[in-house]
């Protein structure tokens, strides 16, 4: 570990909004029936419950996007601030947002603080609030 490490356990805590979060290394979310494959309904059960903060991308988030990959400019709909770690294409359901949303890109800031960030995209066949997976 680092000799600086900072906390960000509380300001996570103070700034969060309830939401779910449903890790893309648990068991998949499609199976082949006659050979076709089909989505599998998640259930709530299926969803670990947080209180993370969630932000919407705009021009002054978009620093912390561009910071994460790498100085390019990352596409995505909202930004989430973790101490957990998840991999690409977690699903997270923001209730603020009315939607489910995908994990497109990430950044572990795990040897400096106990804060991952992750991009969450929407998927651009469902709008208006529409989930991107059957949960």
């Amino acid at each position: 570990m680092s000799q600086f490490y900072m906390d960000v356990m509380p300001m996570l805590d103070y700034y969060g909004t309830d939401i779910e979060v449903w890790s893309a290394d648990k068991a998949p979310k499609t199976r082949y029936v006659a050979g076709v494959k089909q989505p599998v309904k998640l259930s709530d059960e299926d969803f670990e419950k947080r209180h993370e903060p969630v932000v919407p991308m705009s021009d002054q988030t978009s620093v912390i996007a561009q910071v994460l990959a790498g100085g390019l400019e990352a596409q995505g709909d909202l930004i989430w601030l973790s101490t957990g770690t998840y991999p690409i294409n977690t699903l997270v359901k923001v209730p603020t947002q009315g939607s489910v949303y995908k994990v497109v890109d990430n950044s572990n800031w795990k040897d400096y603080s106990n804060l991952a960030i992750y991009v969450l995209k929407g998927d651009s066949q469902h709008k208006h609030g529409e989930p991107i997976a059957s949960v």
